[in-house]
């Protein structure tokens, strides 16, 4: 790999009722204990005139963020890849797990 060729990084992780896939472009340690840094949101560009919700969503939620903590339970996998994917967000069913005691 030359100096000029940069990877990205696809990373999963899931909170209590979605899963997301993201592409960014840097991963590390964070310096607060327990939690992941992410930073450099990609979302790939698509020239059609349709907007996708999906991708529009994603990009409401984490379009204007420069880093992300993510807490190293919550994330299922982290891939190095040489190209951007489709970001993707999907609603968990939960309806057959444990759900958290209400407090109110």
């Amino acid at each position: 790999m030359n100096t000029e060729e940069k990877y990205i990084y696809r990373i999963q992780f899931k909170t209590e009722d979605k899963t997301y896939d993201l592409y960014v472009r840097n991963v590390y340690p964070s310096d607060m204990h327990g939690f992941v840094c992410i930073e450099g949101f990609l979302f790939l560009e698509e020239h059609h005139l349709v907007v996708d919700p999906r991708i529009e969503k994603l990009r409401n939620e984490f379009g204007e963020v420069q880093m992300s903590l993510i807490p190293y339970y919550q994330i299922t996998r982290i891939d190095q890849v040489r190209e951007v994917g489709e970001s993707k967000v999907r609603e968990e069913n939960n309806s057959d797990k444990i759900r958290h005691f209400p407090t109110r």
